[in-house]
């Protein structure tokens, strides 16, 4: 009997005793993340074949460098990235020297413009294939698409005619990523 009182006189102090627990507590991770400022192609290289330079006076056909155009494809993730063109000429690469009268380079102009899908988001051109240097660089918004390359103002030296071989030139399109 004294067993039982004991045990129910513990039973009382543990129901009327004050509940001790814990409330609860909240602990936070931050995730954090970057992506840095880049810019792609997706297709970089493309190819515009012409068959004939020379019309049938031997002199350059203009219209047919004229409005080539050629596609690569690519994106920028950052506005105020750049797009930038270096045309090279078109040159006889079977003859070192031309005669005089003839000529074995053209020259032309080239312009980039880049889209994200049908929207024109940036313009670059290089208005002189003869002088190795890029023309200047136009800005580009963030965007993923198509870069249409054409070429424009094919020229050679006045009153040349074009020496017989197979021609070749080079556009050079330069995304850079914004900083």
């Amino acid at each position: 009997m004294k067993k039982f009182a004991i045990a129910a006189a513990l039973g009382a102090l543990t129901v009327s005793m004050p509940a001790f627990a814990a409330g609860d507590v909240t602990g936070n991770v931050t995730v954090n993340g970057t992506v840095a400022s880049k810019c792609q192609f997706t297709t970089n290289s493309a190819t515009i074949t012409i068959p004939e330079l020379a019309g049938t006076d031997g002199k350059l056909l203009a219209s047919t460098v004229n409005g080539q155009t050629a596609t690569l494809v690519g994106w920028c993730n950052k506005s105020a990235s750049t797009i930038a063109v270096n045309a090279t000429s078109l040159s006889n690469t079977s003859v070192a020297t031309a005669a005089a009268g003839f000529a074995r380079v053209v020259d032309f102009a080239a312009t980039a413009k880049a889209y994200n899908g049908t929207t024109l988001v940036g313009t670059a051109s290089d208005a002189n294939s003869a002088d190795a240097t890029a023309g200047a660089a136009g800005n580009v918004t963030m965007f993923r698409g198509d870069i249409t390359v054409e070429l424009s103002a094919a020229a050679t030296a006045a009153d040349t005619l074009l020496t017989a071989g197979s021609y070749q030139g080079n556009v050079a399109v330069t995304l850079t990523p914004a900083t």
